[in-house]
């Protein structure tokens, strides 16, 4: 018993990392002797606090790095959005009674507002001027879906490409004997006719685009204005593909 206690005496005071095993050449009998291989790995749980509380801080230091870098970069841009503008669309259509209702039911699903509309008949062909305010990318798709209405020909946004447009306004102006004459030097400026003249109103006929009539009537609110009517406006594509902004540079009244 005490030789089998001093031989494995020197197994207990070996550590017992990954050991290899080799046979004892004592002539005792025979024996297993553990030898370690590779160096004693030793753990001491007094290390260990500080190791843990040196990757905790290092950690809070990391989150408190990114948290700063999130918050001075700059957010990122919004997505950009479709302007809401302004836009003429012909529609040329078979006569055919409740063709306006159906036309205009397509606006008021979308929920857009019809600001002018213009009716002219041909024989049996009618042609619709619409003029509406919205995204490019919904007017496309109401354009798409007056295509497939019963009896329409053909639908076409003249917004994109150049095109006259003309539009009707009678307007009826308070005017005393001492105003008269003023109100009739600006109908000159604008080519406006006088088709009615009273001891006390003026009534003018203008043609033109939007922007000719919004100047006369700002114009003639001093004056005090009494009465507008217009038509709706009416559009056709220029053939020779000259904008009509253009053409605004060069024409002056005479």
């Amino acid at each position: 018993m005490r030789a089998l206690m001093a031989t494995i005496s020197p197994i207990a005071s070996a550590s017992l990392p990954s050991l290899s095993l080799s046979p004892s050449s004592s002539p005792s009998p025979a024996f297993l002797v553990f030898k370690p291989a590779y160096p004693v790995l030793s753990f001491n749980s007094n290390n260990s606090v500080p190791r843990r509380n040196n990757f905790l801080a290092a950690a809070a230091a990391n989150a408190d790095s990114a948290a700063l870098s999130s918050s001075s970069s700059p957010p990122p841009n919004p997505p950009p959005r479709s302007k809401v503008r302004r836009h003429t669309i012909s529609v040329f259509v078979g006569d055919e009674s409740g063709m306006i209702n159906r036309i205009a039911g397509v606006f008021a699903r979308r929920g857009y507002n019809i600001e002018s509309l213009a009716v002219g008949l041909n024989k049996d062909k009618a042609l619709f001027t619409i003029v509406v305010s919205g995204t490019e990318r919904v007017l496309q798709q109401v354009v798409e879906q007056l295509q497939k209405l019963v009896n329409v020909l053909k639908v076409r946004d003249l917004t994109s490409s150049p095109f006259a447009e003309r539009e009707l306004m009678l307007i009826k102006i308070a005017v005393n004997a001492a105003a008269r004459r003023d109100v009739l030097d600006i109908a000159t400026i604008f080519r406006a006719k006088a088709v009615d003249v009273s001891d006390h109103t003026i009534t003018l006929e203008l043609t033109g685009d939007l922007d000719k009539m919004v100047a006369l009537q700002r114009l003639l609110e001093p004056f005090g204005i009494c009465e507008v009517a217009r038509t709706g406006r009416i559009a056709l594509v220029r053939e020779s593909g000259v904008d009509s902004k253009y053409l605004r540079g060069y024409s002056y009244p005479i």
